[in-house]
């Protein structure tokens, strides 16, 4: 059960019209451009239908505000569309806005994106960064306009030149994937940073694998770090995850290894529901690293990755039923946990499920002969040994993987009293045909298994029992 196994070292995130999508929403649902004055818009509504022309455009926007929120009035949709349409068709630029805002969700107003599109364009063109970005969001997605690239890149342009974070960062990932502009990553480099100074975690996580890799910067793994903490600590999960790992050692070249830090971000993102985290933090409270080791909340965090489907934590988890560490012993949670990881195609998952189906007319091997004979090494003590099969006899029984060529091994573990007398190997799976031996001893607190082989050689490891 090593930390990282199974896992990409740098998760990069999908971001393709993920965040553009989300951010029409955004935009077009943040505050509504404020009325100077609510006082304005409470005395407008005393006027008489007669006076309605007398209301300066910045009145009537004030009014349509009021009737929007229902600051000093009844809140009335309908009426705050028909002051904004008044004060737009004068050329108000905030009145544009939000009247665009009212199209787009048809609130107070028949629903009409072409409608939008048109007044977005009026406030855009008297240079409203927020309408420009809204508009490239719409000839990006085609909402409302018909799809058109480079139309969205120069909108977003003309936003992010003004210091609109969300243009930047969608600028930036159009030169990252080449959408609507030559693929260009100096260029997204330079929007990312821009937006990333700002504060942007999106625009600092992906900066960040831009120094990991070298995309348009220089490679940098100190920048790389250093950008993907600032995301980090602004509460970017992705980003807490991948400088866990990093400080764990994880494909990390700037040889800052630190598992405290490790454990203190994997928890972050574990926290944030980020399904590699829960399971490598699970990881280290089996092994105590990084963390006092606990194997009740290694089960913890193996269920909740487990729970999102996450293969790896689905065999561990069905590791910990079957060796009894954190939960009672249940071989039927075992099998049902290691059900789910074969059924994603995971190879040990696999291997436990044959073992525990094959063994199940042996009986059901004790914890204490499981922790003695090593079988729990499973767990990151010795990678090698992969699965539990049963007992019978006071004999326990597991299998081996034995070196590159994957050649399988059948071990016998005889038990008295908890302490181990012997053990012996069978050879490959198949022939069963043995041409080494293989010995467990346990002297106080260490267990050695040693495998003698043909030609006189042995090859030995070393664990502690009181951690098995």
């Amino acid at each position: 059960m090593g930390t990282n196994a199974e896992h990409p070292s740098i998760i990069k995130r999908v971001t393709r019209f993920g965040r553009t999508l989300t951010l029409v929403a955004v935009c077009f649902s943040l505050p509504i451009q404020d009325a100077r004055s609510a006082e304005t818009a409470v005395r407008g509504v005393k006027v008489s239908e007669s006076a309605e022309n007398a209301l300066t455009p910045a009145e009537q926007f004030d009014l349509g505000v009021s009737y929007d929120k229902g600051r000093g009035v009844p809140k009335d949709e309908k009426k705050a569309a028909y002051w904004y349409k008044k004060s737009a068709e004068q050329g108000y630029s905030d009145a544009q806005y939000n009247l665009a805002g009212m199209y787009f969700f048809g609130r107070g107003i028949a629903q009409d994106q072409a409608q939008a599109g048109f007044w977005y364009r009026k406030a855009a063109d008297q240079g409203d960064s927020e309408a420009q970005y809204n508009l490239a969001v719409m000839n990006e997605n085609g909402t409302g306009l018909p799809q058109n690239y480079e139309e969205a890149v120069r909108w977003y342009k003309k936003s992010a030149n003004q210091g609109y974070v969300s243009a930047q960062y969608n600028l930036a990932e159009l030169y990252s994937s080449g959408t609507g502009v030559e693929q260009d990553y100096k260029e997204a480099a330079r929007w990312y940073e821009k937006a990333a100074e700002q504060g942007d975690p999106s625009s600092q996580f992906n900066l960040a694998v831009l120094y990991y890799d070298g995309l348009g910067v220089d490679q940098d793994y100190s920048q790389a770090i250093y950008w993907y903490e600032k995301a980090a600590v602004n509460g970017d999960h992705q980003a807490q995850y991948n400088l866990a790992q990093l400080y764990d050692g994880e494909n990390n070249k700037s040889g800052e290894i630190d598992h405290l830090k490790s454990a203190y971000w994997y928890k972050q993102a574990a926290e944030g529901g980020v399904a590699q985290a829960q399971h490598n933090l699970g990881n280290y409270f089996v092994n105590g690293k990084g963390v006092n080791q606990d194997y009740k909340q290694a089960v913890y965090w193996f269920k909740k990755a487990a729970e999102q489907g996450y293969a790896g934590a689905q065999t561990n988890l069905g590791a910990m039923h079957a060796s009894g560490w954190g939960v009672p012993q249940d071989i039927d949670q075992a099998k049902y946990w290691f059900g789910k990881a074969a059924a994603q195609g995971d190879a040990v998952a696999k291997r436990n499920l044959k073992a525990i189906q094959g063994s199940e007319s042996h009986g059901t091997a004790t914890e204490s002969q499981i922790c003695k004979a090593g079988i729990a090494t499973v767990m990151g003590k010795a990678p090698n040994i992969i699965s539990i099969t049963g007992s019978r006899n006071n004999i326990v029984f597991l299998y081996y993987i034995r070196g590159s060529d994957g050649t399988r091994w059948e071990f016998k573990c005889k038990v008295n009293s908890d302490e181990i007398i012997w053990a012996t190997a069978n050879g490959p799976w198949r022939t069963r045909s043995g041409d080494s031996d293989v010995q467990f001893s346990v002297t106080g607190d260490r267990l050695t298994i040693t495998e003698k082989f043909s030609d006189g050689s042995a090859r030995s490891r070393n664990f502690n029992v009181s951690q098995l």
